[in-house]
């Protein structure tokens, strides 16, 4: 509402003209805001962080990480920045501990063209949504099949397959509608225009011969 984002802006006012001396927020605190006098920063659970199912989750944690980091200490005085962590070994950590946020990022970058992620591919996520969990389950079972067989060559291994799923996301069900999800992973090559076309093309069918309309959703390289 109106009242509340007067709230914090008064807030957030408040504590970088010193009449706040600790401010417990969310995310936003990263955005833009340059506070002279912070000294201190702690991160709460970060591994909530790293625990999202998504290929770019160790990027976002450290980029979210160092932005935090970059909020203290300003103006050539010293700051401290503090992680609460129950797995202090992990990359993402390391790199801020050790300075290696630019070595990180290079090993992300190789390790997603050896597992076929962007931008070496385009990704599609097909997302079902029902309100009948066992139907959610069948129909995302159902429809993955019928994309891996259309788009799996014959001979290929495991590693070679494009789909991905169903799975059950981490946030399962939003609004009374129980959630699944397939990915597929496809190649930029020549035949990208053609691969698009014949998804939409089994979903499409798969809509039609299933009396399934209105429960599936497409997204194109998800964020």
């Amino acid at each position: 509402t109106a009242q509340s984002r007067q709230y914090e802006k008064n807030t957030i006012r408040d504590f970088g003209s010193g009449k706040i001396d600790i401010l417990i927020g969310t995310q936003i605190v990263t955005k833009g805001f340059d506070f002279s006098r912070l000294s201190l920063v702690a991160v709460i659970a970060a591994d909530s962080l790293l625990g999202m199912q998504d290929f770019r989750a160790d990027e976002k944690a450290l980029q979210l990480l160092e932005q935090f980091r970059g909020r203290c200490g300003r103006r050539e005085e010293r700051g401290m920045f503090i992680i609460q962590t129950s797995q202090p070994e992990h990359p993402v950590y390391q790199s801020i501990l050790n300075n290696e946020a630019s070595d990180f990022n290079t090993s992300l970058l190789f390790e997603r063209k050896d597992f076929m992620f962007p931008p070496f591919t385009r990704i599609i996520e097909i997302t079902i949504r029902d309100t009948y969990e066992d139907r959610a389950d069948r129909m995302a079972r159902k429809l993955g099949d019928d994309l891996r067989k259309s788009m799996t060559p014959a001979g290929s291994s495991i590693m070679e397959d494009p789909v991905t799923g169903p799975y059950v996301p981490a946030i399962d069900k939003i609004a009374d509608r129980f959630i699944r999800t397939i990915r597929i992973s496809l190649k930029k090559d020549k035949r990208l225009t053609e691969m698009k076309k014949t998804i939409m093309r089994i979903i499409r069918d798969f809509e039609k011969s299933q009396k399934y309309d209105n429960h599936i959703t497409v997204n194109v390289d998800p964020s």
